[in-house]
């Protein structure tokens, strides 16, 4: 995947490629767009099956096992944050023990980043994907602005986004959590530019053409709906973010 701003990120172009996780393998081994087509064909059977199963592979007990406990770890990370999220924690929200959870993650900072690559999992699923099949430009941003809003509703979580509460716990800590979260906003940030970009090129958006001031002003306004739907109890916040997006691109955002 490369990573840039403006019209030189590679997001807009790669369909299948997630704007979250780091890049398949070490750049240079294998060919750019072999990495790109496994990638794509790997979200596209994703896409077709139960969420968190692979298709292509039986599963096993323990990797049973510990999607389940990953996920109630998101669902709790979402409500509580995922520095609160410890083995103890968990295994009081699960009912299994401290010891068997320690076999599966080792310890609360292997925790904390398998939670986040679940995140970014079901992000990619939930937003990224559906949208790969418009073409670059107004339609591909549309269908991922309309998804992202609630997408963690979608996912089957009971709280908030848990990236916006992971920045908030994370941002002045550092260590490999902040580093794997710091890692996968900023390629959003990127790809959120690129789809701008590509907008742009196929008709100018109204009030402004830089693509990294739409995709910056987007994030907020998301920040914002955040904010006034968890913290503020706002009813009407989702419906709000969703005209100041239609506002900012110039096009109808559909309410969910």
């Amino acid at each position: 995947m490369t990573r840039g701003h403006g019209g030189h990120g590679g997001h807009g172009g790669h369909g299948g490629d997630s704007p979250l996780c780091p890049p398949l393998g070490t750049e240079g081994t294998v060919p750019a767009v072999a990495r790109t087509f496994v990638l794509y064909c790997s979200m596209v059977l994703r896409s077709l099956s139960p969420r968190g199963d692979d298709p292509l592979r039986e599963p096993t007990r323990g990797g049973q096992t510990r999607a389940r406990i990953v996920a109630a770890a998101l669902d709790l990370a979402s409500r509580t944050g995922i520095a609160s999220l410890t083995i103890g924690a968990l295994a009081e929200a699960t009912g299994l023990s401290k010891s068997g959870l320690f076999a599966h993650f080792g310890s609360s900072e292997a925790l904390a980043i398998a939670v986040l690559e679940a995140a970014e999992d079901e992000f990619t699923h939930l937003v990224w994907v559906p949208a790969q099949r418009h073409e670059p430009g107004r339609a591909r941003l549309f269908a991922v602005l309309d998804a992202w809003i609630g997408w963690q509703r979608r996912a089957g979580m009971s709280g908030g986004c848990p990236f916006v509460g992971a920045v908030a716990e994370f941002d002045d800590r550092p260590g490999p959590v902040r580093d794997r979260l710091a890692g996968s906003q900023s390629r959003w940030l990127d790809a959120l530019t690129q789809l701008a970009a590509d907008a742009i090129a196929s008709g100018p958006l109204v009030h402004d053409t830089d693509a990294r001031d739409v995709a910056t002003d987007l994030l907020g306004i998301y920040l914002a709906w955040h904010w006034s739907s968890r913290l503020l109890d706002d009813g009407e916040a989702e419906a709000r973010a969703r005209r100041a997006m239609a506002w900012r691109i110039g096009a109808p955002i559909t309410t969910r």
